[in-house]
Protein backbone atom coordinates (compact mmCIF):
# COMPACT_ATOMS: atom_id res chain seq x y z
CA UNK A 1 0.00 0.00 0.00
CA UNK A 2 2.83 2.19 -0.28
CA UNK A 3 2.53 2.95 -3.75
CA UNK A 4 -0.81 4.65 -3.60
CA UNK A 5 0.15 6.87 -0.40
CA UNK A 6 2.87 8.45 -1.49
CA UNK A 7 1.34 9.23 -5.12
CA UNK A 8 -1.28 11.08 -3.10
CA UNK A 9 0.89 12.61 -1.01
CA UNK A 10 2.73 13.32 -4.27
CA UNK A 11 -0.41 14.88 -5.84
CA UNK A 12 -1.06 17.00 -2.85
CA UNK A 13 2.25 18.25 -3.34
CA UNK A 14 2.07 18.95 -6.73
CA UNK A 15 -1.22 21.06 -6.38
CA UNK A 16 0.61 23.28 -3.39
CA UNK A 17 2.80 26.30 -4.65
CA UNK A 18 5.92 27.00 -5.79
CA UNK A 19 5.26 24.10 -8.09
CA UNK A 20 8.21 21.54 -8.38
CA UNK A 21 8.70 19.37 -11.10
CA UNK A 22 8.49 15.72 -10.65
CA UNK A 23 12.08 14.67 -9.77
CA UNK A 24 11.63 17.91 -7.15
CA UNK A 25 8.66 16.19 -5.37
CA UNK A 26 10.16 12.80 -5.34
CA UNK A 27 13.23 14.63 -3.51
CA UNK A 28 10.72 16.73 -1.36
CA UNK A 29 9.09 13.49 0.01
CA UNK A 30 12.41 11.57 0.82
CA UNK A 31 13.44 14.43 2.67
CA UNK A 32 10.77 15.20 4.71
CA UNK A 33 9.84 11.55 5.88
CA UNK A 34 10.12 9.89 9.00
CA UNK A 35 12.33 7.41 9.85
CA UNK A 36 10.54 3.99 11.58
CA UNK A 37 11.96 2.99 14.66
CA UNK A 38 15.42 1.10 14.95
CA UNK A 39 15.20 0.38 11.02
CA UNK A 40 17.50 1.44 7.95
CA UNK A 41 17.09 2.20 4.41
CA UNK A 42 17.44 -1.15 2.95
CA UNK A 43 14.51 -2.54 5.12
CA UNK A 44 11.70 0.37 5.10
CA UNK A 45 13.36 2.78 2.22
CA UNK A 46 12.52 6.33 3.46
CA UNK A 47 10.24 5.92 6.19
CA UNK A 48 7.10 7.20 6.26
CA UNK A 49 5.78 10.03 4.14
CA UNK A 50 4.66 12.94 5.99
CA UNK A 51 2.81 15.02 4.00
CA UNK A 52 2.22 17.97 6.72
CA UNK A 53 6.62 18.44 6.81
CA UNK A 54 6.48 18.41 3.15
CA UNK A 55 4.66 20.85 2.74
CA UNK A 56 6.16 23.13 4.78
CA UNK A 57 10.10 22.20 4.13
CA UNK A 58 11.58 25.11 2.65
CA UNK A 59 15.05 23.17 1.82
CA UNK A 60 15.23 20.11 0.94
CA UNK A 61 18.20 17.46 -0.26
CA UNK A 62 18.20 15.45 -3.28
CA UNK A 63 17.28 12.04 -3.05
CA UNK A 64 20.74 11.05 -3.90
CA UNK A 65 21.80 12.21 -0.08
CA UNK A 66 22.12 8.22 1.10
CA UNK A 67 24.12 6.65 -1.35
CA UNK A 68 26.10 4.27 1.08
CA UNK A 69 27.45 1.06 0.68
CA UNK A 70 26.12 -2.29 1.24
CA UNK A 71 24.25 -3.38 4.33
CA UNK A 72 26.45 -6.62 5.11
CA UNK A 73 29.64 -4.39 4.41
CA UNK A 74 31.11 -5.77 1.53
CA UNK A 75 31.90 -3.01 -1.01
CA UNK A 76 32.98 0.13 -0.59
CA UNK A 77 30.30 3.44 -0.44
CA UNK A 78 29.15 5.78 -3.55
CA UNK A 79 29.63 9.51 -3.30
CA UNK A 80 27.60 11.65 -5.33
CA UNK A 81 26.82 15.35 -5.38
CA UNK A 82 24.21 16.58 -2.64
CA UNK A 83 22.00 19.57 -3.22
CA UNK A 84 19.53 21.39 -1.52
CA UNK A 85 17.08 23.56 -3.32
CA UNK A 86 15.61 26.04 -1.20
CA UNK A 87 11.55 27.03 -2.06
CA UNK A 88 11.79 30.33 -0.53
CA UNK A 89 12.65 33.43 -2.85
CA UNK A 90 12.33 36.16 0.43
CA UNK A 91 13.28 35.82 4.18
CA UNK A 92 11.67 37.73 6.28
CA UNK A 93 13.01 38.09 9.78
CA UNK A 94 11.35 39.81 12.45
CA UNK A 95 13.44 41.06 15.76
Amino acid sequence: MAAPHTVGAAALLAAAPPGLIGAQLKDLLVSSSQLLGNTNVFQVGSGRVDVPAALSATVFATATAFAGGPADGSGSAVQRPVTYPNTVTSLSLSL
